[in-house]
């Protein structure tokens, strides 16, 4: 089989690889600007092809969206789901309920609220969303989270709740935020943890609406 070796952002390495008679296109170049500018000259050499990519931060998950991945495949996600459904399986839990739960994982972790609009779960997502962990996403309009740090908050010591994100109201996007992150007015934040316990953070951290 005929290789290219070469950087795939480069329209030479693009042209000899002859991208514009492609079927398929996977990128699994690491560094997240590359693989956005590879995206973008793949494209423009072949306006149809269907593009897999990966990328090491979510964050950048819609950049290379816009530029044209057809699907964006982040590792760190694709192992944690591959660690939950061999939890699950272990646990013996029924296979049906076990892809139900990996699906509303994913599509939380893929965005951040459910589109206008969207169809009702299915059954098997709602049996699920009982007994499991889940994600939510909460706006802070007030409350005694604002202003102190997650160290400081101690939200997973006190509720057994991870922040996994924080998107500040200017759009910025904290991905995976440390103890250091300071919580402000404003910040949506992605919660995931059994449904019992981000109740109970809720309730115990004053005003938190979504």
């Amino acid at each position: 089989m005929p290789a290219v070796f070469g950087d795939g952002a480069q329209r030479v390495i693009l042209a000899a690889a002859q991208a514009d008679r492609a079927a398929l296109v996977i990128l699994a170049v690491p560094e997240s600007e590359r693989a956005r500018l590879a995206v973008s000259r793949i494209r423009a050499f072949n306006p149809t092809v269907s593009i897999l990519a990966r990328v090491n931060d979510l964050a950048w998950r819609g950049r290379l969206m816009e530029a044209g991945a057809a699907e964006v495949i982040q590792p760190e996600q694709e192992a944690a789901s591959t660690l939950i459904r061999h939890a699950l399986e272990r646990l013996s839990l029924p296979r049906e309920r076990v892809l139900a739960y990996l699906n509303s994982f994913r599509g939380a972790l893929e965005s951040s609220a459910p589109a206008a609009g969207a169809p009702p779960a299915s059954d098997a997502a709602r049996a699920v969303a009982g007994g499991l962990p889940r994600l939510r996403v909460v706006t802070l309009r007030g409350g005694d989270l604002i202003g102190r740090s997650l160290g400081q908050a101690r939200v997973r010591e006190r509720f057994g709740v991870n922040v996994i994100a924080v998107e500040r109201a200017n759009g910025e996007v904290v991905a995976d935020p440390s103890a250091d992150t300071v919580l402000r007015e404003g910040d949506r934040i992605r919660l995931f943890g059994l449904p019992r316990q981000i109740e109970a953070l809720l309730a115990g951290s004053a005003v938190l609406i979504e």
